[in-house]
């Protein structure tokens, strides 16, 4: 009889501490997975405005200089800063004719009035120049594309490959600033 009830005991011990030990991998799971999904709904710096489909422009003496489209965003009133997705920005006014980048995000500085463009940006003017780097800012001040990045500019019959670039919208120049190469191709037409 007594080691009857010795084992009783002993099983009811097991099953208590089975049930504690359960309870708690139950509680850890759910506390752990709610800090999870707080932390990935809460975003990375303060919003104040999340927007779908964007349009920003820019006028001057009732022509557009420049228009950005993103399809999605967020603003930040006290940085003064929209962060977009899946961005087309087209400058009108330029000497090689307009000009559309393209790219997967960016950043508008609204006081600065400075656009960045990143992820497969990918340029094309009307006048057929081209080119493509994976981030690339538009100062609208000095109307001038610069990156420190990888990039490949394509001109008529000529591709210049090299790290960081300064284009001149207005005087139309473009400067590669290290590791370049070159290729002429002369019997390519010039569209």
């Amino acid at each position: 009889m007594i080691n009857s009830r010795f084992v009783r005991r002993l099983l009811g011990l097991f099953v208590l501490l089975a049930t504690v030990a359960l309870l708690v991998v139950v509680f850890r799971y759910f506390n752990r997975n709610g800090q999870q999904k707080k932390q990935a709904s809460s975003p990375s710096a303060p919003v104040d405005l999340a927007l779908k489909s964007l349009h920003f422009t820019e006028s001057d003496a009732g022509q557009k200089l420049w228009e950005l489209f993103a399809a999605s965003g967020d603003y930040n009133k006290g940085k003064d800063l929209s962060v977009l997705k899946d961005l087309r920005f087209t400058l009108h006014k330029s000497g090689m004719g307009p000009v559309t980048v393209t790219a997967r995000r960016g950043e508008y500085q609204h006081a600065a009035r400075r656009v960045t463009l990143a992820g497969d940006v990918d340029a094309r003017g009307e006048g057929g120049i081209s080119f493509a780097t994976q981030r690339v800012t538009y100062d609208t001040a000095r109307r001038a594309f610069s990156t420190a990045a990888q990039v490949r500019l394509v001109d008529g019959r000529m591709t210049v490959e090299g790290v960081g670039m300064d284009l001149d919208v207005a005087g139309q120049q473009a400067r590669i600033k290290s590791r370049v190469s070159a290729t002429i191709y002369p019997g390519k037409s010039d569209k």
